[in-house]
């Protein structure tokens, strides 16, 4: 086998054969073919050395042709169980409603031929119980089983809570934040960042301006939150994406402010200082990210599954675990 090097280790090159369930956007149905854009499964597996062949699977056969046509293969099906013992899959991504990902892990893990990862799209699962009894499977059968919640793998967000835990921002004061889309849908996005970023866990305080959208399966809302052990005001401000979509952080620190706007794509940080009338005020300042800073989120999530599998080390998966977001899924649900 030929060695390569990657992320400092020296890794065997493996291959791995992959199946994606589910082929509407995030699995890549709108992808461009050699594009050099990744925001899809497939693009991310497509793009990885490790990938020997990728299976794609949906209900609507035509779906899954025109996602195999994309990246040339010839591998497709609109049974998973079939597919899953014809091909035996090391990796299995599930990328289908909400409301079907409990269903298709939990048979999955039941069924004989067992892959070595489970990689979720959010939500994860619809309420508690199903998170536990996916929980006790992937213990039981010994399937790992991640959840992609995107910004735990952007190498931004992970470097901007380094950065707080240094002490360079300060200490938290405030976050106003903005969310589209739903609190089911985007909302996990919000609670999830802010208890990975400062390793803590929301709870929430007062609900304003609830209103049902998507046919009564979501809901805007207004939200004031607290952290459990840090006690300052979280806002959640709903944007109904009819006008725009709008996702972005105000969070404001003692010694600083930043600014995460355009879906992460942009951050806008301010340095305190005092000016010559003894007031303290904001500067415009920079952020040094590392080099590497420009790995799109999914890329990194595949990035990581692959090194597990290469050196079978359980803590590369521990962020992104059932356990881990376990507390920002409870957020979630205790607004019916």
């Amino acid at each position: 086998m030929r060695m390569l090097k990657e992320d400092g280790c020296n890794l065997e090159m493996k291959m791995y054969s992959v199946l994606v369930i589910g082929c509407g956007k995030i699995a890549g149905i709108y992808d461009v073919f050699n594009s050099n854009t990744f925001y899809s499964h497939s693009s991310a597996y497509f793009s990885s050395k490790h990938t020997e062949k990728i299976i794609f699977c949906d209900i609507n056969l035509k779906n899954a042709k025109k996602l195999a046509s994309i990246y040339n293969s010839k591998f497709y099906g609109s049974d998973y169980i079939e597919l899953i013992k014809n091909y035996n899959p090391n990796i299995i991504s599930i990328c289908t409603p909400t409301e079907t990902h409990f269903e298709i892990a939990s048979s999955i893990m039941k069924s004989r031929i067992l892959p070595d990862v489970l990689f979720i799209e959010k939500p994860v699962c619809e309420n508690s119980k199903e998170l536990d009894t996916l929980i006790n499977l992937s213990s039981n059968y010994k399937v790992k089983t991640i959840v992609n919640q995107s910004r735990r793998f952007d190498t931004k967000h992970i470097e901007i809570k380094k950065l707080f835990n240094s002490g360079f921002f300060g200490d938290l004061v405030k976050i106003d934040c903005y969310y589209y889309g739903g609190w089911y849908h985007n909302g996990i996005h919000l609670v999830d960042t802010l208890n990975y970023i400062f390793d803590d866990n929301l709870k929430i305080e007062k609900v304003y301006n609830k209103k049902k959208i998507k046919d009564g399966k979501d809901f805007d809302v207004d939200l004031k939150l607290k952290f459990k052990k840090n006690d300052i005001e979280v806002i959640f401000n709903s944007i109904n994406e009819k006008n725009y979509q709008l996702f972005e952080f105000d969070i404001k620190f003692t010694k600083s402010r930043l600014r995460i706007e355009d879906f992460g794509n942009r951050f806008i940080y301010e340095s305190k200082y005092v000016n010559n009338m003894n007031e303290n005020v904001l500067m415009l300042d920079e952020l040094n990210f590392s080099k590497n800073i420009d790995e799109s989120p999914i890329c990194r999530a595949v990035s990581i599954i692959y090194n597990y599998l290469n050196l079978n080390d359980d803590s590369l998966l521990t962020d992104y675990s059932l356990e881990a977001v376990r507390d920002s899924m409870q957020c979630i649900w205790n607004l019916k």
